[in-house]
């Protein structure tokens, strides 16, 4: 591993003696200002201090928390930072173009950036570790507790290095601000310890964390070791987006066959975490809509390119058959036909974990249409782009103001009409109604085919612009 060249070049740069010496005394600093400073606060209020239990109070262990601040801060703040701004800094140098002629594999070149640019940040955080174990040591901390914090440390760690380093690679980018990076970072270290709360929120305090248990499927497993688990499971698929970005820095960045294994994995961590809860309607619809959340997301990861269009529109050419078929033959090679592929997915899915709740088709029939009506709006306006961007440079802005009307203007024209019913026409207003019904339980087909029949008819322009293009292709093809 240390062998790899880029690891070197970064070596080389940031493990100068001068440099050395600067970056260990703003460490020596910092941990000599923490000690400092408890040393400061424990003989001024000694006397209150000795008044409270002592089992109430373990000196060691209030400065190991300390010191857990202070790792999270280099693994997950300064270190992440390097990664996500590791490629805007070789655009700086205009040296980005080297970067990607370097005859090592996709692979080295993740493990070059992700290592390379943070060694002075591990180095510390090594010896922050061996501190946080004496201090473990010191302070009589269990050894389950402290392996837990050390799991949850590194697994939240890889996940924002690799997901900063993932957003960074933008072909189009002409420069790339570093205060994307740090936004990036706050936000998912919020998202992530939403999450988290999530996931405890059924289980003891959470000074009690090592005794935390949590339902994954029929067992209950430590909390912590899951929930690192599972970070561990989504850093390893950004890792190979990663891969594939670097080198293929121009196609999705999920392949097809990526794509379902995804997807089919995030049903399963899913499932297992909502097991238990199944059996209660509300909790089945929310699993469903989670995972149809996900499956949209999944599917701008699979947006391709026009070219991809024309070269399989260049191979229909060859073939003999009618213009129907030909369209069709070009349609089964675009994102709209695999976003449908997915959904099928989905709805065995749906299917089979209702039978776990005890819900009818008839049941089940209704919320089904009007989730794909929903889902097939968001697809072709996602095909459009696909097939439009390169025509009009703001189409994206245009496509994501359409979006967020069709998911808002409902929820307010429900308010100004003084019908509450016109707010089902939203995407969140509907699955709002299906985990927690207020107006009405699901029986009523007029209002549920009138929704149906509303998203039907919102996707008739786009598709007619869609399949236009497509006869556009063929024709372009033909005529070469």
């Amino acid at each position: 591993m240390l062998q790899n060249p880029l690891i070197q070049r970064y070596r080389s740069s940031l493990l100068r003696p001068r440099q050395i010496g600067i970056y260990s005394f703003i460490y020596g600093s910092i941990v000599f200002l923490i000690l400092l400073l408890n040393y400061t606060v424990l003989t001024t209020f000694k006397p209150l201090i000795d008044s409270i239990e002592e089992s109430s109070v373990n000196v060691y262990q209030i400065i190991y928390y300390q010191f857990s601040a202070f790792q999270v801060i280099i693994l997950w703040v300064w270190a992440s930072y390097n990664s996500g701004s590791a490629l805007t800094i070789e655009i700086l140098k205009k040296s980005y173009v080297f970067f990607k002629l370097l005859p090592i594999t996709a692979l080295q070149k993740a493990f070059g950036v992700l290592i390379g640019t943070n060694l002075v940040a591990y180095a510390f955080a090594s010896l922050n570790f061996i501190l946080l174990l004496i201090l473990a040591y010191l302070g009589k901390m269990s050894a389950v507790l402290v392996s837990y914090y050390f799991l949850t440390l590194l697994a939240i760690a890889g996940f924002l290095n690799t997901l900063t380093l993932l957003l960074s690679i933008n072909p189009d980018a002409k420069k790339r601000r570093r205060l994307g990076t740090l936004v990036i970072i706050v936000g998912a270290m919020w998202g992530l310890m939403v999450a988290m709360g999530m996931l405890f929120s059924s289980g003891p305090r959470i000074r009690d964390v090592a005794n935390i248990r949590v339902d994954f499927f029929s067992l209950k497993v430590p909390g912590l070791p899951l929930f690192s688990m599972i970070l561990l499971y989504f850093t390893v698929w950004m890792l190979i987006g990663i891969v594939r970005k670097f080198r293929q820095e121009r196609e999705s960045l999920f392949s097809r066959k990526g794509s379902v294994l995804f997807f089919i994995g995030c049903e399963i961590l899913t499932t297992g975490l909502f097991w238990s809860l199944l059996t209660t309607k509300s909790m089945f619809y929310s699993h469903r809509i989670l995972c149809f959340w996900a499956l949209v997301f999944i599917n701008i990861g699979t947006l391709g390119n026009v070219g991809k269009y024309l070269e399989t529109a260049g191979k229909i050419k060859e073939r003999s058959g009618s213009k129907f078929l030909n369209m069709l033959r070009l349609f089964r090679h675009s994102t709209l036909f695999w976003g449908i592929c997915l959904f099928c997915i989905w709805t065995i899915f749906f299917f089979g974990l209702s039978r776990i709740t005890g819900l009818s088709f008839r049941d089940n029939l209704y919320p089904l249409l009007n989730l794909l009506g929903f889902y097939l709006f968001f697809m072709v306006l996602l095909e459009l782009f696909v097939l439009y961007k390169h025509l009009h440079i703001s189409i994206k802005v245009f496509l994501i103001f359409i979006a967020l009307v069709s998911l808002l203007l409902p929820l307010s024209l429900s308010k100004i009409l003084e019908n509450e019913l016109v707010y089902l026409h939203s995407a969140f207003g509907y699955m709002s109604n299906l985990t927690a019904p207020f107006l009405f339980q699901g029986g009523n087909a007029a209002i549920q085919l009138r929704v149906f029949s509303v998203n039907m008819l919102l996707c008739l322009l786009p598709l007619f612009l869609i399949f236009r293009k497509y006869f556009n292709f063929l024709k372009l093809r033909r005529q070469m």
